[in-house]
């Protein structure tokens, strides 16, 4: 979480322009001038299913992204043309996992596209394994691995990565990557709630937060997908429940901040960033809550600047200024997810509007490029939160999707899967 929040620092800067001209742009708007529009429209947007087309906005993004993904393999973190900024290390494993979150969705739209998909994540996941995307851990006097204790907000994204390729592609080069580090969330899990600690697993010690652990569940969700097994029954549903009993608002069905296992003490206060990821994976634990909670978002966090036509996001409910400091910078990155996992194309448009006007989009040679000097200097961070936005088509159809009908093309695994026991 700490590397969350020196992202948002950088972010900070896009989202300070952003306000500005927003809100310039809205005063236009009442004097009759006309806001840029989006490259695509929330009916393009959220017709990429039924057409089996990419949005030619998510298109722009993908191409965005998979520019980044190569420059970095020939040339390194430090490579030339899209270098990773060295000052926002501790957040480049986020914009990695967040676009690889929308490769499922890719394939969906597109299936001609899954062994393209399969390859990128296949990179991503040895990106997320390289020292760069872990060694705060071990620099912050955390403990040596990564992997072995605590540090959800690491190894939930690397194991639901590690998920979503065996899934899409049907290879099992990391299988008994996924079953290990499977099987250490599970020793972890059964043994924090033994011992009464907590349900789930913290990120830094004493420091547990919602959405870190809807990940973790959400890659148990698709290894038992994968294995038949029940994980997630065991595992995931119950930490769900703990959320929504111990962790939530009753009248909002927002989920609070954060929890201390140690004095059994949550910070019961309500932020846009916690909620725009956080229901985006919980959704599909407990769909009614989730939605009761969806619905809170929008009406606390979400500000028009022009009625029905754009709109920025607040990190608290109070508020009435965008958030542009720390993590909460990030809000409006997340609500653009959100919206897709809930089917709100009219939310959705409205913050693409905005982003719209922040970051100035523009497609060349069918790659997206950010006009703007703000979205220019934070596109390598930006392009996974971006690229997820464009295509995500919900967490339950990817998990009833049939995968396996795509197994038997060259390169992909074949025959049954042994559930792993920890």
């Amino acid at each position: 979480m700490k590397a969350q929040a020196r992202d948002g620092l950088r972010i900070a800067a896009v989202a300070g322009v952003a306000v500005a001209a927003a809100m310039m742009a809205g005063g236009c708007a009442l004097l009759g001038w006309v806001l840029p529009g989006s490259i695509s429209s929330p009916a393009e947007s959220f017709g990429q299913l039924e057409a089996h087309k990419l949005s030619k906005a998510a298109e722009g993004m993908w191409n965005l992204h998979r520019a980044i993904m190569d420059a970095k393999a020939h040339g390194g973190w430090d490579n030339d043309e899209y270098p990773w900024p060295r000052e926002l290390q501790e957040g480049w494993r986020y914009s990695v996992a967040n676009a690889a979150y929308a490769y499922p969705s890719i394939v969906i739209i597109e299936p001609a596209r899954r062994a393209q998909v399969g390859q990128y994540l296949r990179q991503a996941i040895l990106m997320m394994k390289e020292t760069p995307m872990w060694d705060d851990w071990k620099r912050f006097g955390f403990g040596e691995s990564p992997i072995k204790d605590m540090n959800i907000m690491y190894k939930g994204h690397l194991n639901l990565m590690y998920g979503l390729h065996e899934l899409i592609t049907g290879s099992r080069e990391f299988e008994a990557e996924y079953k290990e580090l499977t099987g250490i969330m599970v020793a972890e899990y059964e043994r924090n709630r033994k011992a009464g600690s907590c349900c789930g697993i913290v990120c830094e010690p004493d420091h547990y937060f919602p959405q870190c652990n809807a990940v973790g569940m959400m890659s148990l969700r698709v290894y038992d997908r994968i294995y038949g097994a029940d994980f997630d029954k065991r595992e995931g549903q119950p930490i769900a429940d703990f959320i929504k009993k111990r962790l939530s608002d009753p009248e909002t069905g927002l989920v609070f901040r954060k929890y201390h296992p140690s004095h059994d003490q949550a910070e019961a206060y309500l932020t846009a960033f916690a909620n725009g990821w956080g229901l985006t994976f919980l959704h599909v634990y407990d769909p009614a809550w989730c939605e009761k909670a969806a619905a809170s978002y929008e009406r606390l966090f979400v500000r028009d600047i022009v009625k029905d036509t754009a709109s920025f996001v607040v990190d608290t409910a109070n508020a009435q200024d965008m958030a542009i400091y720390g993590e909460a910078a990030l809000d409006v990155l997340y609500v653009g997810v959100m919206a897709r996992e809930y089917n709100n194309p009219a939310l959705w448009g409205k913050v693409d509007r905005f982003l719209t006007l922040a970051l100035e989009p523009a497609i060349r040679d069918g790659v997206t490029h950010f006009q703007s000097e703000e979205g220019k200097e934070s596109e390598v961070i930006t392009q996974g939160y971006l690229l997820w936005s464009q295509v995500h088509v919900g967490w339950a159809r990817i998990l009833a999707y049939p995968w396996e009908e795509g197994y038997d093309k060259p390169g992909a695994g074949t025959g049954p899967r042994e559930e792993a026991k920890p």
